[in-house]
């Protein structure tokens, strides 16, 4: 049997970097919440959702000083989570499953 390690790491940033991770946590919220919005308008409206590239180009069209100052993959990421959780969601709905409250 193998015994695997663990190690657990906390991180005392200075002020300045505590702010600049809180504001690219704040730009990376308001992003998700955007493409989640767009997304659900788009599903009601055509009955499928938006891809990939469309999302990518929805991240890209609304792209400022904010937006610019959080590396890309972060933002890819949460355009990732955004996709996986939308399957599951339409999984589940299209195999009959009750909401879960």
């Amino acid at each position: 049997m193998e015994i695997k390690k663990t190690y657990k790491y906390r991180l005392y940033p200075s002020k300045d970097i505590a702010k600049r991770m809180e504001k690219n946590l704040e730009v990376c919220r308001r992003t998700y919440n955007d493409l989640l919005s767009i997304n659900q308008e788009t599903y009601l409206a055509e009955g499928k959702g938006l891809s990939k590239f469309d999302m990518n180009k929805c991240i890209n069209h609304g792209v400022n000083a904010e937006i610019k100052s959080v590396h890309s993959q972060v933002l890819q990421t949460y355009r990732i989570g955004l996709i996986r959780r939308s399957r599951t969601f339409l999984g589940d709905s299209r195999k009959g499953n009750q909401e879960r409250t």
